[in-house]
């Protein structure tokens, strides 16, 4: 959802990787999907109908405008396709799309969710502000025919107001 977070917003988003379980570095033969990480993609700027009030976070810290748990299958990757994914420093999307990897997104699933804790805490800078119900969505990416990524993918929201 790279792009469309881009274009929903009006500008690029940024990386910023939360957390990485790379249990392939660990044994000799990785299996499928042994590479994960947690991550926000942040936007300078905002949509003003998505955040009527406007940015949460200065334009060089960024508003999370998504939410992401992914696992990779970096073996079947070109290996400098998944050297520039474990660095964690640009949005897998861009990565995929630069690269000219054909991606086929199939076995969608779309969720409402009511954030937890731990989601208000990364949407909202802390745990006592109370966020919206807010949508997503599962899904496996093939890249190149083979399955290449699972993922979970949250728009992120606003706090709701009066709730800060």
């Amino acid at each position: 959802m790279t792009v469309a977070m881009e274009r929903s917003h009006g500008s690029p988003v940024t990386l910023e990787v939360v957390a990485v379980a790379d249990h392939g570095a660990a044994i000799q033969a990785p299996t499928p999907f042994s590479y994960a990480r947690e991550i926000l993609l942040r936007c300078p700027t905002v949509n003003e109908f998505l955040f009527p009030s406007g940015p949460l976070q200065p334009p060089e810290v960024g508003t999370v405008v998504q939410y992401g748990v992914v696992g990779i299958a970096l073996e079947r990757l070109p290996p400098p396709i998944a050297a520039e994914v474990c660095r964690g420093q640009r949005p897998l999307g861009r990565i995929l799309i630069e690269a000219g990897l054909h991606r086929e997104v199939r076995d969608v699933r779309l969720l409402e969710l009511q954030p937890g804790p731990h989601l208000m805490s990364l949407f909202a800078g802390k745990v006592s502000q109370t966020v919206p119900t807010t949508y997503g969505r599962v899904a496996t990416i093939d890249v190149m025919g083979q399955p290449v990524l699972r993922l979970l993918e949250v728009v992120g929201v606003p706090p709701l107001p009066g709730k800060l």
